[in-house]
């Protein structure tokens, strides 16, 4: 539960990331992205995606891979939870259906 709640957290901050990224572009006052910028935010949206998914597989414990998968991406978003998250669905691998 620990897991999926920490893999949740992390796919939020990188929301938050990709949101505030977005803010960027449409600030007139700013220049907008470069090509390695916008890379940026298509992989931080895809990561925020995949580590939401992930930490509600971990939390209704089926899925064990997609909920890894998930706590590995939420690794973008911050470490503080990330690292967490995948230790602790990483030993709760006998309690996924």
């Amino acid at each position: 539960m620990a897991g999926g709640i920490l893999t949740i957290l992390g796919g939020i901050v990188s929301f938050i990331v990709f949101l505030w990224t977005v803010s960027i572009l449409v600030d007139p006052n700013m220049n907008g992205l470069s090509d390695f910028g916008w890379v940026t935010l298509i992989i931080t949206f895809i990561s925020a995606i995949i580590a939401i998914l992930g930490g509600v597989a971990a939390i209704i414990r089926k899925y064990y891979l997609v909920a890894l998968l998930g706590a590995i991406f939420s690794l973008a978003g911050i470490l503080v939870f990330g690292v967490p998250a995948v230790i602790l669905i990483a030993i709760s691998h006998k309690d996924f259906s």
